[in-house]
Parts: C-alpha cells; structure tokens; sequence
C-alpha cells in the first residue's frame, strides 16, 4: 500500500510540474485559436496566463507538498525494508541507519530529478493541449487555496518592496525579434517569402520616403501644354492608375488625375481639359517615416504622394505600389499563373503582355539595346510599340525592327494588352 501511495505522489507531482511548464510556454495565438474551436480549457489558461503570480504560486505549493510527503513516505517505506535488509548482514547491521539513510538520500534526490525531467519534456512537446487539459485543476485548486496564495503573493510583494526590486519587463528586442523569425522558419511555421517579409516590417519604422520614390528624372507627366492626344498616348504607354498633371514646367505640378477619369472623359468624347480635372496633391517631406506616409494615405484615402525636399523642390513621386514593392516585390509583373505574361508560341515567337518590362524582352530576344532608346527611357513593352508607331495603335498593327515582327494582337481600351513578337526573315 505503501509503494502505492509514493507512486500516487510521484504521479500528482508531475501533473503540477506539467501543468507549470505547459502554462508558462503556451502561445497565445495557438490557445486563442482553441478558444475559437470550442475549447472551454484553452479559454481557462488564457485566463490563468494573465495572472501567473497566481497559478504558479499555487503549483509551488503543490510541489513542495508533493516532495515533503514523498521524502516522509520514502523514508518510512523504503528505509524500513532497508534497515532490515541490512540487519541480515551481521558485518554491516551496526551502520545499518547511516547506511539506509544515505542510500535514500540518494534514492529521493534521483526521483524526484527523474520527476521533474520527464513532466518537462512532456510539457513541452504540446504545451497548449496539455495546458487547455490541466487548467480545469488548476482552477479549482486556485479556489481552494486562495487564502493561502493571497497570503504568499502579499509576502512575496512585501519583501519585493523592502529590497527595492522593481517589477519591470524588458521590451523584446530587434534582435530577438530576429531569432524568434528565424525559429518560426526552422520549425516549418513560415516559410522564406513570410520570413523576409517580416523582417522587413520589423524595419519599417527607419525607411524614409525617400528612400523608396521614384526619382524626379523617371517621373511621367501630364501636362496641360500637351494635345490631348499626347496626354492620352502617355496614359496608354505606361500601366499607372494615376498621373501627376504639371502646367507646362515639372516644378509646377498641378495636382494628381486618374486614368479612370481620363478614359471616361475619351469615351464621352470630351475634352481632357486636366486643369480642371486634377485633384490636390499630397506633399511629403523626403525625410519622412514611411509609417507616418501610410497612415496619411489610408486616412485621405490617396494613393499617391509627391516626395518633397527641404526646400520645397520636387524630388519624386511615391505611390501605393512602391509601398508594397518594398515588402513583396513589383507587383506591377504579378499576375495569375493561368495568365502567363511571356508564353512561347510556335515558330519561335512570342506571345507577349503589354506591361512587361522591356528588360525582359531585350534579355528573351537577346538584344543588348532598342531603336531611338538613347533618346526615350522605355519601361515597357507597350511604350516601346506607342513610340515606334508614333500613336495610340489598334489591334492588328505591326512593324518590324532588329529581325522582328511586333503585331498587337489585343488592346484594353487605349492600352496595349497584348503583342505577338515573331522572327522575321528579311530583318
């Protein structure tokens, strides 16, 4: 009955010790996420998590009660059945006691090691499940032994205060931000995409806006010296929602109008008359934070900014896109795989989307440089086809240049969707 009761001990103080190391290394998301399950024990550790002084207090008095009894109940049965085994040896029954009460010493010291170790591992192989399992317990010996746990928190508080200790937790740090990243990757829980991203949002607060502008040289204007037939020409050239209008000089910028604004007003066949058609501009200093630029662009609900310097001169332009790029890439070549943007097509050809960057295409064709590019800064292939047919062209159109044959085969609206590029035997 004896070794049952020392059993029964052993058993219960690996449920505190379980339930300990369980509470204290579960994660929050992962017990909230059993919360949304149905999981009423999830729901009782959040709540005991927020009170550690607590359950902790009372899985500390469990165990040192735990421990007590094993060591009485070990010495009473074990060290009985030892005193008499060694009374049988008539050389050795004079230290029979010294020797008894050594060898339990060390008997008790390696159980309750042993009892100690193995709850842990357990505990940390699915802290949540066993901590959503174990809580209901905890619960309800916090009830009873709240008196008791009162009484050692205000202790312990007590004592906090004389020796001048202050309860203060350190903030996490960049860099342990970094090492927590890098273990959600090993573990399989993100994978490389996710991890960068992360950490380049760990970072988002020292990116300046102008760090990540399109320069002042690169920007494209519309402007209200123009015909609106070259405005429309530059809308149909480039894949942007929106355009900075200026009056004649790149200094004097205007304001911002939408592609959405301009087509419909085509398609009325109205006038563009973009003085009148512009929207206020947002002005941002180059130095600003780009978290300070995203909370203005979601309160306005704006998607571009005119990047300025300290003098008020214009440094370039930020948009939404260029916010996202910095996080997940050009979004701008994204599309869906079904949708490819360059696909081979027999002969030798090439069947092409109009807003892939001309790089793309020169490195397909193998060309080291384009007709007339000393001159004009093409970005896609569809401002190289505008430039080369010198207007908005329709479907069916072609030309030849360096050994092939460009034909646009679908336009969207007065953009260039698709192009079929074919080699061409005269070229």
């Amino acid at each position: 009955m004896s070794w049952l009761i020392i059993f029964a001990i052993i058993v219960v103080n690996s449920m505190f010790v379980i339930a300990e190391v369980a509470l204290l290394t579960s994660r929050q998301v992962r017990l909230e996420r059993m919360v949304q399950n149905g999981s009423k024990g999830a729901n009782i550790a959040i709540s005991l998590t927020k009170t550690p002084e607590r359950f902790l207090s009372v899985i500390q008095i469990g165990i040192t009660l735990m421990n007590i009894l094993l060591g009485l109940y070990s010495g009473a049965t074990v060290g009985d059945t030892l005193v008499h085994w060694l009374d049988e040896v008539p050389s050795l029954q004079e230290y029979s006691y010294e020797i008894s009460n050594g060898v339990m010493v060390l008997i008790i010291t390696y159980i309750t090691v042993l009892g100690e170790i193995i709850p842990k591992r357990i505990a940390m192989l699915s802290p949540e499940k066993l901590a959503s399992i174990l809580s209901y317990g905890m619960l309800f010996l916090m009830k009873i032994a709240a008196p008791l746990v009162n009484s050692l928190i205000f202790s312990t508080k007590l004592v906090m205060r004389i020796l001048r200790v202050k309860e203060t937790s350190e903030p996490i740090t960049v860099e342990e931000l970094k090492i927590f990243i890098n273990q959600a990757e090993h573990s399989g829980m993100v994978d490389k995409t996710e991890r960068d991203m992360i950490r380049r949002l760990v970072h988002l607060s020292d990116i300046t806006v102008g760090a990540i502008m399109t320069p002042r040289s690169k920007i494209i204007y519309l402007n209200t010296k123009d015909s609106d037939e070259e405005n429309l020409r530059k809308v149909s050239m480039y894949p942007f929602n929106f355009f900075p209008v200026i009056d004649g000089d790149s200094s004097n910028i205007l304001g911002i109008v939408s592609v959405k604004t301009i087509l419909n007003l085509k398609m009325q066949g109205k006038e563009l008359l973009l003085r009148s058609r512009v929207r206020p501009a947002l002005y941002m200093p180059e130095n600003a934070r780009l978290t300070k630029l995203i909370e203005i662009l979601r309160a306005k609900q704006i998607r571009i900014a005119i990047v300025i310097d300290e003098y008020g001169g214009i440094e370039g332009l930020v948009t939404f896109n260029d916010i996202v790029k910095t996080f997940v890439g050009d979004i701008a070549t994204m599309v869906d795989g079904s949708k490819p943007m360059l696909t081979g097509t027999s002969g030798g050809g090439y069947s092409v989307a109009g807003n892939v960057p001309v790089e793309e295409i020169m490195e397909v064709l193998g060309l080291h440089s384009l007709p007339g590019d000393e001159e004009e800064d093409y970005r896609t292939l569809a401002s190289f086809i505008m430039k080369q047919l010198n207007k908005i062209p329709a479907k069916g159109e072609s030309f030849i240049a360096m050994g092939w044959k460009f034909e646009v085969t679908n336009m969207d609206n007065f953009r260039v969707d698709k192009v079929l590029i074919t080699p061409h035997e005269d070229g």
